[in-house]
């Protein structure tokens, strides 16, 4: 009877194996973010982990991931989640952090993305003119180019930084902008 118990146990183990393994293989071959990532201004710094068993930590707090698409769902343990925005080429892996920005000081024409905005949580904030031409962080201009329709802009930094896409929504007068930062392997 034990001799039979212990063949029954290695069977449904043998079966639970053959479910579990490739499961996590299969997650690992759809979702090409599984792994440590960093972003590659400072590819010592974790900032998202996503792992085969469904588990995510993201900027230091624990989440259960579901993949979207070109969104990863985030769902922290009281059920709240957040959607982030990811990109894969063969060349790089993109993340759009979301940030939020509240209207400023008021100026003549500002309406829709023109105007001046203050990060709701640090210290960013962009300017945008009427006359194409932004300002971001006090430090960083160029010219921009916005499709109201599709909810993006194109920033041109000229030669110092590549053409940047970035996905935005303005809902009472808050801005949230999903900026693209390129992610590396952890070191």
């Amino acid at each position: 009877m034990k001799r039979n118990a212990k063949r029954v146990g290695a069977i449904f183990l043998a079966l639970l194996m053959s479910i579990v393994l490739p499961s996590a293989v299969f997650a690992e071959e759809q979702m090409p973010l599984i792994g440590e990532w960093a972003f590659e201004y400072e590819p010592e710094t974790p900032v998202l982990r996503i792992e085969a068993d469904g588990s995510a930590w993201y900027k230091g707090k624990d989440y259960h991931w579901e993949d979207q698409g070109s969104f990863l769902a985030l769902t922290d343990a009281d059920g709240n989640t957040m959607n982030l925005r990811y990109a894969v080429t063969e060349d790089q892996k993109l993340i759009y952090p979301q940030t939020t920005y509240k209207r400023g000081k008021e100026v003549e024409g500002q309406g829709g993305l023109i105007g001046i905005w203050e990060g709701t949580d640090d210290g960013s904030n962009f300017v945008f003119t009427p006359a194409g031409y932004f300002l971001e962080d006090s430090a960083f201009s160029g010219n921009f180019i916005n499709d109201t329709a599709e909810g993006t802009f194109l920033l041109h930094y000229g030669d110092v930084f590549a053409d940047t896409l970035c996905y935005y929504s303005i809902t009472d007068e808050i801005l949230t902008v999903e900026y693209p930062w390129k992610l590396v392997a952890k070191q």
